[in-house]
């Protein structure tokens, strides 16, 4: 099955199993095309726009804040006043526009995290303008110059943690996903300072 924004389910079963990945793919609640793709036209946008010297990395931190924060409140003051009046979340749609979650993922989940992501990269474009911050930083510029091959070990490593833990403990904790994420944040800043020694891109 596939799951829409509200939490619906379409079945696909009977489909041929192209149609079924490309359903899923598109409309699934974990990596579903749209949100990511959006991400991805975005940040091309943005490098063309800083190589062309037209971008004010103060400027679009402070919008960015600004709409991070007003999406959320907006978000938390919508489904609040849904609470108060017991309406069935589930049973209507249109609900899925007001929330602001990561899965399944939502409208205002693409511009919330896009704007906090966007905040973020602002503030550490300032922090890099002082030449101390820049080589002390320099094993964390690494490990974002490595950005997709590190997404993708992330996917492989997180599979085999919570196959690891399903053997042994049955049922992954807050703690378990805790330190699975320090372990593979450190080894990846590590291993991404020793590879760009030798190369000037990632594997991927």
């Amino acid at each position: 099955v596939s799951y829409d924004m509200a939490d619906a389910v379409l079945f696909v079963e009977d489909l041929h199993w192209i149609a079924w990945f490309l359903t899923d793919y598109i409309t699934g609640r974990y990596y579903s095309l749209f949100p990511w793709i959006t991400f991805f036209l975005i940040g091309i946008f943005l490098g063309r726009l800083e190589r062309a010297g037209r971008l004010n990395w103060t400027l679009l931190a402070a919008i960015s804040t600004l709409v991070c924060v007003a999406i959320e409140l907006f978000s938390w003051g919508a489904m609040a006043w849904i609470e108060n009046h017991d309406w069935d979340i589930e049973g209507n749609w249109w609900f899925a526009f007001l929330r602001s979650e990561t899965f399944p993922v939502t409208p205002l989940f693409m511009f919330s995290s896009g704007a906090s992501a966007l905040a973020i990269i602002g503030c550490c474009q300032m922090v890099l303008k002082w030449r101390a911050a820049k080589q002390c930083l320099s094993p964390f510029i690494a490990f974002g110059r490595l950005s997709l091959t590190l997404y993708v070990a992330h996917l492989m490593f997180g599979f085999l943690v919570m196959y690891w833990i399903a053997n042994s403990n049955g049922f992954p904790h807050a703690d378990h996903l805790l330190n699975a994420s320090g372990l593979f944040c450190t080894a990846g800043v590590l291993a991404s300072s020793l590879w760009l020694r030798w190369y000037k891109r990632g594997p991927l």
